[in-house]
């Protein structure tokens, strides 16, 4: 079963590399980057109605867990996002 996942994981972003390419001409890199972020936020969050029980309370995570969220999400994504689209 998850060799089935796995594939299709697979062509699903393989699929969305060529959208990419073939968008990133009529469309400003910015506004793409930040719409195929802010449209997978809620792939992230649908399990957690399925499962809430796996939520962590947030006064449990100690400030190194922050710190990190801090720099993956405010610098190396933007970079790695602006890095991609430079490159298509």
């Amino acid at each position: 079963m998850w060799f089935f996942f796995a594939l299709a994981s697979a062509l699903i972003y393989s699929l969305r590399a060529i959208l990419e390419k073939k968008i990133i001409g009529k469309t400003n890199k910015f506004v793409l980057g930040f719409a195929i972020r802010f449209f997978a936020i809620p792939f992230f969050i649908i399990p957690f109605f399925f499962f809430p029980e796996k939520l962590i309370s947030v006064s449990e995570l100690n400030p190194e867990f922050w710190m990190a969220i801090l720099i993956i999400c405010c610098i190396n994504t933007p970079l790695e996002t602006i890095f991609y689209y430079e490159a298509l």
